[in-house]
């Protein structure tokens, strides 16, 4: 066994317009982390190489995420995570995410209001932050920067500010800039909904 997909939690510190997660149906439930340890050492029995930390929540919401993604590190694992960086984040858990492989973000625009409005319970700027200071916790080490992927959930309201994205990202280090088709949900009232690109007009 090779990879190895981790899921910590469902729950997410952000309501995104378009995401399940915001949804009132969708379920919420934790790993039950009291035998990382031996999850672990079944992993290194396994010989797996590469562990991605991800799913449909936030994972640094979970108490001492960054302990659990150290102790895989430790264990000679080359780790990735999927994660919102929309918090403002202490040194410790900046430090723990410069030693990941590969960082996987969701910023679906560089515009700082439609992006507020859209990933509801984010500030572009502190996203912002959040990914240089990543950058940065490695490169003082002299080493290697995690590969960085922008993930965009393409839809009407985003997709003609494809140019800026791009170029902001580059500014900032980026390795891949990734675009993901919307499933759409009933709309949120009250909220900026968002439509999948094939609603629009040819026009």
């Amino acid at each position: 066994m090779d990879r190895v997909a981790i899921e910590f939690t469902t729950r997410c510190n952000l309501r995104c317009t378009y995401c399940a997660v915001a949804r009132p149906w969708h379920a919420k439930h934790d790993l039950e982390v009291g035998n990382f340890e031996h999850l672990v050492e079944d992993l290194q029995r396994l010989r797996v190489k590469q562990v991605q930390i991800s799913g449909v929540g936030e994972t640094t919401i979970v108490k001492d995420w960054d302990r659990y993604l150290y102790r895989l590190v430790e264990a000679g694992m080359a780790v990735s995570i999927i994660t919102n960086l929309a918090k403002a984040m202490p040194d410790r858990a900046i430090q723990a995410l410069s030693h990941c492989k590969e960082l996987s973000t969701s910023c679906d625009t560089v515009d700082a209001s439609l992006y507020a409005a859209i990933r509801q319970g984010a500030d572009f700027y502190q996203f912002l932050q959040n990914n240089a200071r990543v950058r940065a916790a490695a490169i003082a080490e002299r080493r290697k920067p995690p590969y960085l992927i922008w993930n965009c959930v393409a839809n009407d309201r985003v997709i003609f500010g494809l140019r800026d994205w791009v170029a902001v990202g580059m500014a900032v280090g980026v390795d891949h800039f990734q675009l993901s088709d919307l499933a759409q949900y009933p709309d949120l009232p009250d909220a900026v909904n968002v439509r999948p690109l094939a609603a629009m007009t040819r026009d």
